[in-house]
């Protein structure tokens, strides 16, 4: 959004009080780099629900910044003059104006999910798909009631590209969806909605259905295996999580098990059954939200991340999980406080710290520390740090981070805040013998150390990228010596000592 290199993050509000107007709703854009707030929207009428629905869509109007898209569920329009028509209205990421708006079809159609489409009309111009869930569709002469919609609408002016239609009474189609991954392997980005209040054999056990970009045609259909399961209540591409080249996604059923939860993953090109993350205890709700995260430990294949409300009762939870190994990844990222409502809303959101690993986003909505359930948005890096022996001075600082060194676990060695261009000399050994050392403490034992003799970039840092897990259990200890007459008379700084601790 404002150019700078880094993944911006939009929240919503949906409940928020701006300007007097209750329940009107916020929408707020927050750096990556330092979460500094860099445009705060506003819905312009009371009860709009504005922020209901959030999503960073692309440069829609090639200025070179990104854009945003921000729905509003019951708003109210004039131009239509109905009640909850609901609209999705877009802003230009370099100076927050609105470019265009979106108006739901009729009355009470609560128009107002959004997310990226990919170019459905070839462009070269991002679209982005839109659901009015609780619209009415008429076949014929007969009215179909809280069918729900999902259209395909143009970046450039918000024209309806194509609309989607669902096709049974209350199913409410579109109160989910995302596109702009390549489902079935034609090059094109295809979207998916969900309906999770469809009732075919089992009542409410909810639909997932994924349409063709190229052909407008329905790949495929997945239905629910609970009844109250609600599949389809949260959907998202999911990146590539079994290796095969094509995209997959990812659906929650929270109401499945009684409560405790599911996301289920189908795969490309066909919505062939993937892996199944269940909630651990009832009430658990997992899967009422979920993503793609990313491939954030770096071994090709996409992960996931989840959300688990606990609802009653509980703080909430989040996880992440592997694609390729369908293991939870870092370990359970838990909710500060009872009632939180952690994990209500995830998402992947790549790399905001510039370390080069994906990060997540998780929301607790109802968390109450800037007032009673005023909210509250974190931003994870998920990685395994691992231990900080200390024994460093100021300067130089170094630290190794990724997954687990486990087999087919890697982490990135990185040494920052280093005098430029210098001679730096890299010690492991796997003993620690803390020993004065030139103006310094030298932590890995020198009699069994190795010695790696490197240089520092001209921003005053040492890289070293992947360092491959496995055969533990044991222990390594690592730290830098940097030449440098500018700080320290004897010529030399010490960076702090890291423990590596590699695994089976």
């Amino acid at each position: 959004m404002n150019g700078d290199g880094r993944p911006d993050i939009i929240v919503g509000a949906r409940a928020a009080d701006p300007s007097d107007l209750p329940g009107a709703g916020t929408a707020t854009v927050f750096s990556g780099l330092d979460g500094s707030i860099l445009q705060k929207l506003a819905g312009d009428s009371a009860g709009d629900a504005f922020g209901v629905s959030v999503a960073g869509i692309g440069d829609v109007d090639g200025d070179g910044f990104d854009d945003v898209a921000v729905g509003a569920s019951f708003d109210d329009t004039t131009t239509v003059a109905t009640d909850n028509v609901g609209s999705v209205r877009v802003f230009s990421g370099a100076d927050g104006d609105q470019l265009f708006r979106i108006l739901g079809p009729q009355a009470g159609a609560a128009l107002g999910t959004v997310a990226p489409a990919g170019d459905w009309n070839a462009d070269g111009v991002p679209d982005l798909v839109v659901g009015a869930p609780l619209a009415d569709v008429t076949v014929g002469i007969t009215t179909i009631f809280n069918a729900g919609q999902a259209g395909v609408y143009s970046g450039a002016d918000g024209s309806l590209i194509h609309m989607f239609d669902g096709t049974l009474a209350n199913q409410q189609f579109g109160v989910s969806v995302d596109g702009g991954a390549d489902i079935d392997g034609d090059g094109r980005g295809d979207i998916v909605a969900g309906a999770p209040f469809t009732s075919v054999v089992l009542t409410g056990a909810g639909r997932v259905q994924v349409f063709s970009n190229k052909t407008r045609a329905l790949l495929f259909t997945v239905e629910g295996t609970e009844a109250l399961g609600n599949l389809g209540a949260n959907v998202a591409m999911a990146g590539d999580v079994n290796g095969d080249g094509l995209q997959d996604l990812i659906a929650g059923s929270a109401g499945d098990t009684a409560g405790s939860g599911t996301a289920r993953v189908y795969l490309g090109p066909d919505g062939t059954p993937g892996m199944v993350i269940k909630g651990s205890s009832p009430s658990d709700h997992l899967g009422l939200a979920v993503d793609g995260a990313g491939d954030v430990d770096r071994d090709g294949f996409g992960d996931l991340v989840v959300g688990a409300t606990q609802v009653p009762g509980g703080s909430g939870y989040a996880l992440v999980v592997s694609g390729r190994t369908e293991e939870i990844l870092y370990g359970v990222i838990n909710g500060q406080a009872v009632g939180d409502q952690f994990g209500n809303a995830v998402a992947g959101i790549g790399d905001v710290n510039g370390d080069g690993w994906a990060d997540i986003v998780v929301s607790a909505h109802q968390h109450d520390t800037a007032g009673n359930n005023a909210g509250r948005t974190y931003v994870f890096d998920v990685l395994v740090h691992q231990t900080n022996v200390g024994f460093g001075e100021s300067g130089p600082h170094l630290d190794v981070y990724g997954t687990p060194l486990a087999t087919g676990g890697s982490a990135d060695l990185l040494l920052a805040g280093a005098v430029p261009g210098k001679p730096a000399a890299l010690v492991v050994s796997p003993f620690l013998g803390p020993l004065p050392f030139k103006g310094g403490i030298l932590a890995p034992s020198l009699g069994s150390a190795l010695i790696f003799h490197l240089a520092t970039s001209a921003g005053g840092s040492v890289t070293l990228p992947s360092i491959p897990g496995g055969g533990g259990s044991f222990n390594l200890y690592a730290q830098f010596l940097v030449h440098d007459l500018v700080t320290d008379p004897l010529g030399w700084a010490f960076s702090n000592c890291v423990q590596l601790t590699f695994l089976p």
